[in-house]
């Protein structure tokens, strides 16, 4: 006799139930897997990783990719007890509902005949926030801010979905990166979390019984766990901010029934140094942790908002690289470190790289299974006292022969995945070319600083790329603002300003500016094929085109292509222009102009970042807005795509993104190449329009470099640099066409291509 381990139905044969699909079991099994094991004929089990009190986590190997993942089993003890079961099932489910970079992803899950309970998850490389956050003195400013965005990120994900993770703490929070990793952050553990809708999972909460973590857990989680929704989660967030800043929990106790009553009755105890140096975001965390819940921000959205706007008027502490293998912290603490002297200082920056090999297993609180894994720690670079190399025109290299290239990109805030697109793609070419022998035997180093996407914070960067690190050229910097900065720096230090990641005018100047050559089309360039499309192919009349654009010179750029697009087609009417601020998702005035103003707009060119593009699409979609979007390259067409995604069916649908690159799953050689050193280089990140760019403009920069370097006799120098790009020519990437440049065309590439999103917000080429 077999039974159904979900509902304990018995059934004489058969293999699967019929009320709820389960495998049925003949037994309940009495022991743990062993390695060479195999699950559903799929998942061989490798070596037992950790247990906890809820189950067991193993490495394996799925079979038919050869990839490894982490299985999470139950414990032996517990697969007899209906309720441990039926929670085990709803975490899968609930958790494999959600596709989001910032959640944990669920391959499979289900249950053999043998009685054993498996879900299978992608397998990380990192550690958690308890393990990253030194304590009692916490991280720096923009590291914090950089970590909770991506936390609310993935929650805010969670809810649009209707789901209440309900246990946020740092045990449960995920960062992923090693050598060869982008850092990310992600959520795990939805052992706990629940529907809003129709509170499906209360039936799992006893009477009595206290579901989530003391000091994190929401006031009305302790008076009644199922009153719970996403209001609950954001004071979870923002105990989990107060924790990354200061390195304490909001509420300390001798005991947990202690810190229970302080959270009941009293406010939260944040540390009188943040108070005083930040109190800005010291006012997002009592917001957040407020005990009513209407008194909170009511959605991740609203506190991400603030936090925006908190930065801004935070002091960040010392500029520190953000590298692809090295998270920020305090130097002697476990994780990885960078320690960067004040500026001007001579001492410089010591690197203290330390990695974590460990699997993920999501827990219940009182039955804990936590994060497990092994640390090994590596100090292998020191980087010593150095000046400026001698000789006019040159920099940018050391005694050991190494060549710094410079970078300053959004890695924290509403747009730091084109940053971290960009950085992806570029250090996957400099990894080629070094494991290769280098460049005459140089190896290419990229030095990336956050500047957030603001222009105050990439002044700061750029000097210290500049002065302290004596980078020999920038490369691949993010945006317009940053580079309307940026650009009277490296002219005044005859500095080579490579492939920006811009179609600004301000940077194509007639005669071209000397130090500047672009990889990418302009922004007019993809404003006058947006307005072809629209008026040819989609047959929308001029007057019914508007502008959604960020409100600086990003936009003012945007807007003004679309304008002279427009004119050049004998429309001389007003061109609607609606707005919002840099480095915020607040859009609500430019959907309100939208319905009240413009209501017979029929078109809307966006000339934003993808968060804030999201948020609008997603607006004015609710409000019944049958409307075509265009997106310029700028908004980040894979992050877009995700939000999208998450927003649920239709959202995506037909939205148009112009490329300057082709698409990445595109047979042409060069993108073949750079799929290939992708997978090599960073194996667990996806192709994207963006990481192609940035991969194409490090070729590109390198072959100019390779150029030069014959020119000079291999000496580094950045005259012959610049003459060397306003001479070449053409030069051959892969890509479909050759890019050209002159001493009067700084420009390489004209071309853009057209592709729109379909229902599933996948890619498709569209003919411009």
């Amino acid at each position: 006799m077999k039974y159904c381990p979900l509902c304990n139905k018995e059934f004489p044969e058969g293999d699967v139930c019929d009320v709820d699909g389960a495998t049925l079991v003949r037994a309940p099994m009495d022991a743990e897997l062993q390695p060479g094991q195999v699950l559903k004929g799929s998942y061989r089990i490798e070596e037992r990783l950790a247990a906890g009190g809820m189950g067991v986590v193993y490495r394996a190997t799925q079979i038919t990719l050869e990839r490894p993942v982490a299985v999470k089993t139950l414990l032996p003890h517990l697969v007899s007890t209906a309720s441990m079961v039926q929670r085990f099932f709803q975490e899968a489910k609930l958790a494999s509902q959600l596709n989001h970079p910032n959640v944990v992803s669920i391959i499979d899950f289900g249950n053999t005949e043998d009685g054993h309970f498996f879900m299978v998850m992608e397998y990380l490389e990192g550690q958690s926030l308890k393990d990253l956050v030194p304590i009692s003195e916490g991280l720096p400013v923009d590291r914090a801010l950089e970590l909770i965005e991506q936390v609310c990120a993935g929650v805010g994900a969670a809810h649009r979905r209707g789901l209440v993770h309900r246990d946020l703490k740092p045990d449960n929070i995920f960062v992923t990166g090693g050598r060869g990793e982008v850092e990310r952050v992600k959520v795990l553990d939805f052992g706990i979390a629940r529907t809003v809708e129709d509170g499906a999972n209360t039936r799992l909460t006893q009477s009595g019984m206290l579901m989530g973590t003391p000091a994190f857990i929401a006031p009305e989680q302790i008076e009644e766990s199922a009153a719970a929704d996403a209001r609950s989660d954001i004071y979870a967030l923002g105990a989990v901010l107060c924790f990354l800043l200061t390195g304490c929990k909001p509420y300390e106790g001798d005991t947990p029934p202690s810190i229970l009553a302080k959270q009941l009755f009293d406010g939260p105890e944040i540390d009188a140094s943040l108070s005083e140096k930040h109190p800005r975001l010291s006012e997002v965390v009592l917001k957040a942790m407020q005990r009513d819940p209407d008194d909170r921000y009511q959605s991740t959205d609203e506190m991400l908002a603030a936090l925006a706007e908190a930065a801004d008027n935070a002091d960040p502490g010392a500029s520190s690289a953000v590298s692809l293998a090295e998270s920020v912290a305090k130097g002697g603490q476990s994780g990885v470190s960078t320690t960067a002297s004040p500026r001007g200082s001579a001492d410089r920056v010591v690197l203290n790289r330390f990695k974590l090999l460990g699997a993920v297993a999501a827990a219940l609180t009182l039955l804990p299974m936590g994060v497990w894994g092994w640390r090994a720690s590596q100090s292998d670079m020191a980087v010593d006292q150095r000046g400026r190399s001698s000789g006019s025109g040159r920099g940018g290299e050391d005694a050991s022969g190494e060549i710094r290239v410079g970078m300053s990109a959004a890695f924290s805030g509403p747009s730091r995945e084109l940053g971290r697109g960009m950085q992806v793609g570029i250090e996957t070419h400099f990894r080629e070319i070094n494991e290769a022998g280098g460049l005459a035997g140089r190896e290419l180093r990229l030095i990336a600083l956050d500047d957030a996407y603001s222009p105050g914070r990439t002044v700061a960067n750029m000097t210290d790329l500049l002065e302290q690190h004596d980078v020999f050229a920038i490369l691949g910097n993010v945006g317009t603002p940053t580079a309307e900065v940026a650009l009277p720096l490296v002219m005044q230090q005859d500095v080579p300003f490579i492939a920006p990641f811009t179609g600004a005018a301000l940077l194509r100047l007639d005669p071209p500016t000397p130090q500047v050559f672009h990889f990418r089309a302009s922004y007019a360039e993809e404003t006058r094929a947006i307005i072809r499309h629209f008026v040819e192919t989609r047959g929308v009349a001029p007057d019914r085109i508007g502008v959604f654009a960020q409100d600086d010179s990003f936009g003012d750029e945007g807007y003004s292509g679309v304008v002279e697009a427009l004119r050049s087609r004998g429309h001389s009417g007003e061109v609607p222009r609606l707005g919002y601020r840099r480095n915020t998702i607040d859009v609500r005035a430019a959907v309100q102009g939208v319905l009240q103003q413009f209501p017979d707009l029929e078109a809307i060119v966006i000339v934003a970042t993808y968060r804030s593009a999201a948020a609008f699409i997603r607006d004015l979609e609710d409000a019944g807005r049958d409307l075509v979007f265009a997106n310029l390259s700028f908004v980040g067409s894979r992050a877009l795509a995700e939000e999208l995604r998450e927003l649920g069916p239709g959202y995506a649908d037909g939205v148009v993104v112009t490329q300057v690159v082709p698409h990445y799953e595109s047979t042409l050689v060069g993108v073949e190449r750079y799929r290939a050193q992708l997978r090599r280089y960073f194996p667990a990140e996806s192709p994207g329009f963006v990481s192609l760019e940035g991969y194409l403009a490090a070729r590109l920069f390198v072959e100019m470099l390779r150029h030069s370097l014959e020119a000079g006799g291999g000496r580094l120098d950045r005259e012959i640099f610049l003459e060397s790009f306003a001479e070449v020519g053409e030069v051959d990437l892969g890509i479909g066409e050759r890019l050209s440049f002159s001493s009067d065309d700084h420009q390489g590439s004209s071309r853009v291509w057209g592709t729109h999103l379909d229902s599933d917000a996948s890619y498709r080429d569209l003919g411009l």
